[in-house]
């Protein structure tokens, strides 16, 4: 075993006879499935069984035909996750067969990091009399591709990867079971021994297999016929040509059609587009949006013969798209062609269009006001030259016709009420009865919408009987319902609408297209939705559908913390809070499990709080603190969402909070062996900071994305929120030096923390509005004033006590802010500052004001914003899970690993609270009653001294709970009041304040 760049153990290849493999053919090829499987004899005896595994990008694991496991969890390539699983209780004396199934990417996404394809196994087999075999990959495994999935589609988003295609009549039947017939199978081809490139590191995984547990919807509330949308082309740019940010592409096509014609172009893309027929500019639209189909609308004469098509799409960042098509009488006869040579309609080409790209621009606006050689003279033959850059040619755009993609395909048919073809005992697909029974007729397709009741994330599951064989089943996920003028419907109301399975750009819908007989379709990967629509083409004879279910897969977690009070509002918006962020606990932490599923380190901190009151759990926190750790860069960097590939994933707020959330984790847990282990990275990002500092110690000018809110904070020049942040984690640095004993750098760090701070009151500080303005540049300081510079200079301690409460007023109470927080993620520095500046119930008002709105609306989850248009379980924003544990029942550790408990409650203008805190010690438990007097229940683990705050009570009896006997106790005071009363023994008191 050895140590990797974080600390992290580097499991060394111990002997085991496991290789790299494999099969023949590309190194990277793009949503590429692959089968592999082993059959072996066991002995008699077998004592355990432990199956250590990994691949290149994910797997399911089979053990004679059973789904085992699924993995592996997400690394950085250089150190690649190596799961193990005990795979005793599956194996049996005799003949035995492992089998995987794998998916590689080939493509980067947010929560990959692109390799190359691979594979590696190796199986340690202990048997009773204590001998020992190792079974790993070689070339006696058997591979042979996956036949049964489409590799062509489009990714569903830059985020995520692909959506599924399953065609269950080109499957290997029965391929996981040890008695299947193999003999066409290829042998693996062996890519070397573990280290080599592109993983050079094994790493453990740390953390436990994700929980599947059967979960079914609650209601069928639609059903009815549909009939298929007009289609047209679909072009994703980034698969063909990658351009971080700032492209410029052309794409041209020519179009014969049979006579002069009076139609319409309609088109959509991403961003600012450009197009023009026979050489008439007829769209131009400078513009940011995510694409959708037929977003821009114009009527054109098209002549008889061939029709020249140029189009322009100039890219802003992330995502890149161009859609196409023709409407209006006749728009049928037309034929599309690369090449404008003599054709009939039936000659019409998959792939028509020309794509040359990208050219590079310095701004969006500038690529879309430059003229570049196709606009002046466009031929497929003509290559195009750019400035600085070697010239380019045209080529191919890889085309996908519309009706190929499920999601734009449902989210755009004409649905009616069922008619000849129906729907008996819709019930049957919630697992009421017999299932569902979709009958043929004469519409195109039958469609039903299920309500899972609330968000959900795992593996959907159809089962499915009676097919001829070719009937297909796609399924749309979404979560929430739209109208159809787009518009977000509230589940409060009731309301009636449709499942937008194209939302925001993300194709979010998946196909299988049936064998003849009974089966059963599951998702290869998550999926995340609270609405599913189930649409039914090609039926020739009934179909029995039914249950749909969904395998709920998160970290698993313990329900250990509670919260209740004598405020329901409160009780239910603790419990929101609660299923969001386990929904947001796969392995790792992401921001939402249905967009992006990223690790971004700022939703991660939040999360990791909440967790610790909530589940206290440290396992995953700790894994992503070193995931991290292992991003960072030769400047000093780390990442602020990773591990990915993406070019964007720098940024500094992120890396700062990240030190910030280790502090965190060391107080909690009470572990400062990873403070140890993260200390070189830790001195890293504050060196990169460090270069950046001005005459006034404060940081001036930061590179990179300076993200703190989704709000007008200027975050340019000498930036107070970016400075007040910068505090924050040196002061966390300083903690941690002392408690892994290096109080030379503690000493380094606070007196940088002490010249920022003296920097922020002499350059930003506003002594009549008594709080800080927002930045300082060129000799002028703004007059802007954010709540984001104020509260987190709360919330890090660059102001306390009197002089805190000051601010708050300020920015809350005297008007002075002109930059309002703008998401639920910072509102939760915001809870921060106000209990830090002691307006508790300011704080609780705060909660049930903001918070109320999305659980009148129907949340079942957080928002991302406090608006309806974006991702609907986003982990950033359950601060109040938290708060109303650590504020309200008073529960917060005093010193690292709770060694020290403060009980501190702040009941407001609630009347009792009880609930409790899961920590290493055990459950700390706490319920009080605010009568005529305070009185409080504790319940504490052994040898936990508890802290009783001055302000709370001057003296206190305390008796147990067990017998009512007084009990006596130390007690000391400290310089404010304070009183530490140690309890003698684990167990229960009471204790009366006065």
């Amino acid at each position: 075993m050895q140590t990797g760049a974080s600390g992290e153990r580097v499991l060394a290849h111990q002997g085991g006879p496991g290789q790299w493999i494999w099969c023949a053919g590309e190194k990277q090829p793009r949503n590429f499935y692959l089968h592999l499987r082993r059959t072996f004899a066991c002995r008699t005896g077998i004592r355990q069984a432990v199956l250590s595994l990994t691949a290149d990008s994910r797997y399911h694991l089979f053990v004679h035909g059973v789904r085992v496991a699924f993995g592996p969890a997400r690394s950085d390539r250089r150190w690649q996750c190596l799961d193990q699983w005990d795979i005793t209780r599956y194996l049996r004396t005799g003949r035995n067969v492992i089998a995987a199934l794998v998916h590689h990417y080939g493509e980067w996404t947010f929560s990959y990091m692109l390799g190359r394809g691979g594979f590696l196994a190796d199986l340690a087999l202990t048997y009773d009399d204590d001998t020992f075999e190792h079974l790993g990959s070689d070339a006696s495994w058997l591979v042979r591709p996956a036949e049964a999935w489409d590799r062509r589609m489009p990714r569903m988003s830059i985020q995520l990867g692909f959506a599924e295609i399953f065609d269950a009549r080109r499957d290997f039947e029965g391929w996981t079971s040890a008695e299947f017939d193999d003999a066409g199978w290829k042998p693996a081809v062996v890519l070397g021994p573990p280290g080599m490139e592109p993983w050079p590191r094994l790493v453990p995984r740390g953390i436990p297999a994700m929980t599947e547990t059967p979960t079914h919807p609650v209601a069928v509330i639609d059903s009815g016929t549909a009939d298929p949308p007009p289609v047209g082309h679909y072009v994703d740019l980034h698969r063909i040509v990658w351009c971080a940010a700032h492209g410029v592409a052309y794409l041209g096509t020519y179009i014969w059609s049979p006579k002069d014609l009076s139609l319409e172009i309609r088109a959509g893309s991403q961003e600012a587009l450009k197009l023009w027929l026979n050489g008439e500019n007829v769209i131009s639209n400078f513009v940011k949006r995510d694409p959708s189909p037929d977003q821009e609308r114009t009527p054109v004469q098209l002549r008889k013969g061939w029709n020249t098509v140029l189009a322009k799409v100039v890219q802003d960042e992330m995502q890149w798209h161009f859609l196409f098509r023709l409407h209006g009488e006749g728009s049928d006869r037309c034929v599309y062609s690369r090449t404008p040579t003599p054709v009939t309609p039936e000659a019409d080409e998959l792939d028509p269009w020309w794509l040359v790209g990208p050219l590079r621009a310095e701004s969006m606006r500038a690529g879309f006001d430059t003229a570049y050689p196709p606009e002046v003279h466009w031929h497929p033959d003509a290559p195009v030259a750019q400035s600085g850059g070697p010239e380019l040619r045209w080529i191919s755009a890889g085309v996908t016709n519309e009706s190929q993609i499920t999601a734009i395909l449902m989210s755009r048919e004409q649905r009616s009420t069922a008619g000849r073809t129906r729907i008996t005992n819709p019930q049957g697909l919630i697992g009421s009865g017999e299932p569902a029974l979709f009958m043929p007729g004469d519409a195109h397709t039958v469609y039903a919408v299920i309500d899972f009741g609330k968000e959900v994330a795992g593996f959907p599951v159809l089962e499915i009987d009676g097919a001829a064989g070719g009937e297909i089943i796609d399924i749309g996920y979404s979560e929430f319902l739209t109208g159809s003028d787009g518009s977000v419907l509230s589940p409060a109301e009731g309301k009636m609408g449709m499942v937008n399975c194209d939302r925001g750009a993300v194709h979010y819908a998946d196909r299988y297209i049936c064998k003849p007989g009974r089966q059963q379709f599951r998702i290869f990967d998550k999926r995340a939705f609270r609405y599913m629509q189930v649409d039914v083409r090609g039926l020739t004879r009934p179909l029995r559908i039914g249950p749909a279910s969904l395998l709920l897969s998160t970290y698993p977690v313990e329900y250990l913390g509670v919260f209740e009070c004598s405020d329901s509002l409160l009780n239910k918006i603790w419990e929101v809070g609660r299923w969001t962020v386990q929904l947001n606990m796969e392995d790792a932490y992401t921001d939402c499990p249905w967009r992006e599923r990223g690790q971004w380190w700022g939703d991660a901190r939040i999360q990791a709080l909440v967790n610790y009151y909530a589940f206290g759990d440290f396992a995953l926190i700790r894994r992503g603190i070193r995931t991290v750790a292992q991003s960072q860069d030769a400047d000093g960097w780390t990442r602020g969402i990773y591990p990915t590939d993406w070019s964007y994933a720098i940024l500094p707020t992120f890396s700062l909070v990240w030190i910030i959330s280790l502090y965190d984790y060391v107080r909690f847990s009470g572990d400062r062996t990873l403070a140890t282990e993260c200390l070189t990275q830790v001195r890293g990002v504050l060196e990169a900071c460090g270069r950046y500092r001005a005459e006034h110690g404060l940081l001036r000018n930061m590179p990179y994305w300076l993200f703190v809110d989704w709000a007008g904070v200027d975050s340019t020049g000498e930036s107070a929120s970016v400075n007040a942040l910068y505090y924050g984690a040196l002061r966390a640095a300083v903690e941690m030096a002392q408690l892994v004993e290096r109080p030379e750098i503690g000493r380094t760090y606070a007196a940088i923390a002490e010249e920022v701070r003296t920097g922020m009151m002499q350059t930003l500080w506003d002594e009549e509005k008594r709080c800080f303005r927002e930045s300082w540049q060129g000799g002028v300081t703004s007059k802007e004033v954010s709540e984001q510079a104020n509260c987190w200079a709360i919330a890090f301690g660059m102001v306390e006590g009197e002089r805190a409460s000051e601010v708050m007023s300020a920015i809350t109470h005297g008007g002075q802010a002109t930059v309002r927080i703008g998401t639920p993620y910072f509102s939760f520095y915001m809870l921060d500052a106000l209990s830090k500046s002691g307006n508790h119930a300011q704080m609780l008002e705060y909660i049930r004001k903001r918070w109320s709105v999305m659980l009148k609306w129907g949340a079942t989850t957080w928002w991302e914003m406090w608006e309806t248009n974006a991702s609907h379980c986003h982990g950033w924003s359950a601060g109040p899970t938290c708060f109303l544990q650590s504020e309200v029942l008073g529960i917060k550790p005093a010193l690292p690993g709770w060694e020290e408990i403060t009980i501190d409650p702040h009941p407001g203008d609630l009347t009792w609270a009880k609930g409790s805190v899961p920590t290493p010690r055990g459950l700390v438990a706490v319920q009080w009653k605010n009568e005529e007097r305070f009185s409080l229940r504790i319940d504490v683990p052994a040898k936990t001294r508890v802290r009783l705050p001055g302000d709370l009570c001057k003296e206190v009896e305390v008796r147990r709970v067990s017998d009512g006997a007084v009990c006596n106790f130390e007690q000391t005071k400290d310089a404010h009041g304070g009183i530490s009363v140690i309890v003698p023994d684990p167990g229960s008191y009471l204790i009366h304040c006065t």
